[in-house]
């Protein structure tokens, strides 16, 4: 009995001795294994580049990596064409496959990547060039412009940003250009600092195995904020749908062209289309039913309005063309709302303002003068329909930039006298070389980081950009985001979206999905 209770425990204890080993094997067996033979899993970067190769966004530099064979080259340089098509596969998959087809086949290899990203503004502020080295400065610039682009709410806000500059050792050397994107990047961890002291050392490159890191830390920061199922395809935003036209169309607005002035009555000729209760809780709270849609409907036949003119050259034209008819002679301050934004919207080739007649209130459309038009001839010739608006734009900004300089204390400029003066100027011409192109825009006033200044909201394709030929005329871009332009001079949205730029933006879009 003693002998079969001591081999009982002899079995028992190699069954536990088996179970162990098999324990002990099996998780080994069992990790994955590396797709790169330069990338052993003990390197600080690996679980990133996998994570990268397996999102298809990196790949090797040599060997079969689908066989464990290949070499991924982790201390090996990073281009800006590279980081840029890491992103663009990553963050914009359905616009870069889109791009390839439309590319030629003699393309650069990165063309299709280069062209998702001058679509979605990624290079913006960026001052390297696509076969050079990236810097740590324009890396940060692309990832903000990323995050400008997705619409992404988890960046951090204007406070934050301002409170991470006393966190960068080196924020006073940092070019103002960059300082934004660098405190925002650092914020969030995704690029942090080369030292304890919080050093950015912008002008450092950065190297592959680093973009796998930055680039996973980028798709964390959407995961994280989003909760998304689907990490490697942050979703895009849905582009809001093109307002329909209303019911009836513009054949129903009362008004017909007279060969000479008319009498109106409030009663039968004010708009018969509602584009007013269309529009925002805000926009409507702030403005007059019957004035909102008089100013629509102005814009909407702005062009006809000033082909019958009957012999007026400048003289506004609404007194023979009986529509936008509203209230009577007493304003009111949702009225002033509406005639304080039309006045400042140039579109069509005309300016707009209200006045009293037969005691009601009219929008008034003029055309531009001739002395304008004859002035920016030389850039509206070079203009056709084949273009597009923001290619327009390009060219209407140079050409502004190259009639005037900018200079305090110099008496302003206009078309016809003075060359140089200050931000007003710059916004006030650019609104009238735009209005003579045909897009939309107005003027933008207020306090930035550095004083006071003033620049164009234009409706370029469909979408609202900030055209600023201040900014332009010191080698910045002809048209930025908003949130590019809130960026390079440090101030809040707000600026951007007070109640008159909504009403402002509300009246434009309102006619071009009438017109």
């Amino acid at each position: 009995m003693v002998f079969k209770s001591k081999r009982r425990n002899q079995i028992t204890a190699l069954l536990v001795m088996s179970a162990l080993i098999v324990a002990l094997v099996l998780p080994l067996a069992s990790q994955p294994k590396p797709h790169f033979t330069d990338v052993p899993t003990t390197h600080w970067a690996y679980a990133n580049i996998e994570r990268a190769y397996s999102d298809g966004v990196m790949a090797g530099t040599g060997g079969n990596a689908a066989k464990y064979t290949g070499v991924f080259s982790p201390s090996g340089t990073l281009t800006e064409a590279q980081f840029v098509t890491i992103l663009t596969r990553g963050f914009f998959p359905t616009e870069l496959e889109a791009a390839k087809k439309s590319i030629g086949s003699n393309a650069k290899w990165y063309a299709a990547a280069e062209k998702v990203a001058e679509d979605k503004h990624l290079l913006t502020f960026v001052q390297g060039k696509m076969d050079k080295p990236i810097t740590r400065y324009d890396m940060a610039a692309i990832i903000a412009n990323v995050m400008d682009a997705k619409e992404f709410a988890g960046r951090p806000d204007f406070n934050t940003v301002q409170a991470t500059f006393a966190k960068i050792a080196d924020i006073n050397s940092i070019p103002d250009s960059y300082q934004t994107s660098v405190a925002a990047v650092f914020a969030m961890g995704i690029i942090t600092g080369t030292d304890a002291k919080g050093t950015f050392s912008g002008n450092s490159y950065m190297n592959r195995a680093q973009a796998a890191v930055v680039y996973g830390r980028m798709k964390d920061a959407f995961l994280n904020y989003n909760g998304s199922s689907n990490p490697s395809t942050p979703t895009t935003p849905t582009e809001p749908s093109t307002p329909s036209t209303p019911a009836g169309g513009e054949s129903s607005v009362v008004g017909t062209v007279s060969s000479s002035p008319v009498t109106l009555s409030y009663a039968t000729h004010k708009p018969t289309v509602d584009f007013w209760s269309k529009q925002s809780d805000t926009v409507k709270n702030a403005t007059d039913k019957d004035a909102f849609n008089a100013a629509v409907n102005t814009m909407i036949h702005a062009e006809e309005i000033s082909k019958s003119s009957i012999g007026q050259e400048y003289a506004t034209v609404n007194d023979y063309f009986n529509y936008a008819v509203f209230a009577d002679t007493a304003k009111t301050d949702k009225m002033n709302e509406v005639t304080a934004a039309v006045r400042d919207v140039f579109a069509y080739g005309i300016k707009f303002s209200d006045t009293t007649k037969d005691g009601c209130r009219i929008i008034n459309a003029s055309p531009v003068k001739d002395d304008v038009k004859n002035a920016v001839a030389p850039a509206i010739n070079k203009l056709n329909d084949s273009m597009s608006d923001k290619e327009k734009v390009k060219i209407c900004v140079d050409y502004v930039t190259s009639k005037f300089s900018y200079g305090e204390g110099q008496g302003g400029f206009s078309w016809t006298s003075g060359t140089t003066g200050i931000c007003n100027h710059f916004a006030n011409a650019t609104r009238e070389i735009l209005d003579v192109a045909g897009i939309p825009s107005f003027t933008v006033a207020g306090d930035v980081s550095n004083g006071a200044h003033t620049w164009n909201q234009a409706y370029v394709d469909g979408e609202w950009v900030i055209v600023d030929s201040t900014a332009a005329e010191y080698g910045y871009p002809q048209y930025m985001s908003m949130s590019e332009h809130e960026k390079l001079y440090g101030y809040d949205h707000s600026k951007n979206n007070t109640v008159s730029a909504q009403i402002e933006r509300a009246l434009v879009e309102a006619a071009e999905s009438a017109r």
